[in-house]
């Protein structure tokens, strides 16, 4: 029997998925939204071919309808398969064929070894966690002309630093291979001539209260708390930079790497800090 994705029209989950579409955090999350659009909408004019979104989280960040009008075709990629149809059942997308999941993906490998860590710690499986992430390959995804990581890099490295600690030792090396093979991973899915984008939170209030006053001098505020180490596990761009820029098997596979003034998002009563690193890969 074929499930009717719409018999469910009425019940409590579909009044919730609408909400979430509808409702106030879509609201809340409509300048973070519309930021991200603008930053997309520099790397697709004239082009019509595949985009894909790396960690597609609530949905609330992304506005489908628009992707699809841009883009032939539209990939979403999340650990959670659920999310996905989630996210496109509250849109209420139209042409929902054009759209391709890819749910069940950890892009880091190692998702389930860290709970495995988290639950008992043991030195064997703290190196094996190194040399998984290291090395880890995406399953057959495609190359796309467009490719969005959407604040999923500091949502991966807080959650490494949650299973393994805050212990150097443990989860230092760890938390530079996951950032170094994210970006690389970024760049061997980018078609020739084509756009990696990096969306990443920095920082949020609960660490860094003065964000809550959405501060003009954004810069000052940040780099103010850069300089007590606070920002999101790995993610000082100082440190992203120094990948990009100097990490060797990058060397000669970029025409640009340009970098974003920060933002703010709002998260219920969380205010959180992002910018974004716009990788043009050569052609």
């Amino acid at each position: 029997m074929t499930e009717n994705r719409y018999e469910y029209t009425g019940s409590p989950r579909h009044r919730t998925l609408v909400g979430r579409a509808s409702g106030s955090a879509w609201d809340q999350a409509t300048p973070h939204r519309d930021h991200v659009l603008r930053l997309l909408k520099r790397h697709d004019e004239g082009r019509r071919g595949m985009i894909c979104v790396w960690g597609v989280g609530d949905g609330t960040a992304l506005d489908l309808k628009t992707l699809l009008d841009r883009h032939h075709e539209v990939h979403l990629v999340d650990r959670n398969a659920d999310a996905i149809e989630q996210i496109i059942d509250a849109q209420r997308v139209v042409d929902p064929q054009r759209i391709r999941r890819h749910g069940g993906v950890d892009v880091t490998g190692v998702h389930d070894l860290l709970s495995q860590y988290a639950a008992e710690p043991d030195a064997a499986l703290l190196e094996s966690i190194n040399e998984k992430i290291a090395s880890h390959e995406l399953p057959d995804l495609g190359d796309f002309e467009v490719i969005v990581s959407l604040s999923l890099l500091s949502r991966l490295t807080r959650h490494l630093v949650h299973c393994l600690g805050t212990d150097p030792e443990s989860s230092m090396q760890p938390l530079i291979n996951l950032r170094q093979r994210h970006l690389e991973l970024l760049v061997e899915h980018t078609r020739p001539g084509g756009h990696a984008l990096l969306i990443t939170d920095l920082v949020s209030s609960q660490t860094l209260p003065a964000l809550l006053s959405a501060p003009a001098n954004l810069n000052e505020v940040l780099n103010a708390g850069f300089a007590t180490n606070n920002y999101y596990p790995g993610i000082h761009p100082a440190t992203v930079d120094d990948v990009l820029l100097k990490h060797e098997p990058f060397q000669d596979r970029f025409d640009a790497v340009n970098v974003s003034q920060p933002w703010l998002r709002h998260e219920d009563d969380v205010v959180v800090a992002a910018m974004a690193y716009r990788i043009t890969v050569k052609a």
